[in-house]
């Protein structure tokens, strides 16, 4: 019944990485790895909540900046 909610720039690699921890059964996740080896991979699912694009005039760091203020919107609603 518990929510993690992260924010990543690259959308495909964390969807990789969350299919390939899946697969072996190993969570790189700090936060999460306590309630992996409880619960077990099958007790995890990936869900993409929103997504933002990058502005051709945004910098990386002003982009990572507003995914933080998005998680932060996020974690208010959770």
């Amino acid at each position: 019944g518990q929510k993690h909610v992260f924010s990543c720039p690259d959308l495909r690699g964390m969807e990789n990485r969350f299919a390939f921890m899946k697969l072996t059964n190993s969570c790189v996740q700090l936060s999460l790895q306590e309630e992996w080896r409880q619960y077990g991979a099958q007790a995890f699912l990936f869900e993409v909540l929103e997504t933002l694009e990058q502005k051709e005039t945004q910098t990386a760091k002003e982009f990572r900046e507003d995914l933080q203020t998005l998680e932060s919107l996020w974690l208010e609603k959770a």
